[in-house]
């Protein structure tokens, strides 16, 4: 198994972390981060670990959704062997928003 990250995957841990160091500080978005990572390591060795997404179950691809344990999703899916990273999703939005940040 390996790991893809989307640009929309990118560009939203990014904003997170930059929100983090702007209101948190840099040792809390490293913190972040290495949550962030930590857990998508584990789905190298077991891509099923976490349930399919309730809220994107009309989408196409049978999108999973991987709390990093505070406030935020990882949002993934799997298919011939690799892992797409689709999103970081911030819980504290609203969640139909979800939807429309998530390609079908």
């Amino acid at each position: 198994m390996r790991i893809e990250w989307s640009q929309e995957a990118e560009n939203s841990f990014n904003d997170i972390v930059d929100w983090y160091i702007e209101h948190m500080g840099w040792q809390a978005a490293e913190k972040f981060a290495n949550a962030i990572h930590s857990r998508i390591s584990l789905l190298i060795n077991n891509p099923a670990l976490a349930p399919l997404e309730e809220l994107l179950k009309d989408k196409a691809k049978p999108y999973r959704s991987l709390p990093d344990g505070k406030h935020c999703r990882i949002i993934y899916y799997v298919e011939d062997d690799i892992i797409y990273i689709t999103y970081i999703w911030n819980c504290r939005q609203d969640e139909e928003a979800l939807i429309h940040k998530v390609r079908p």
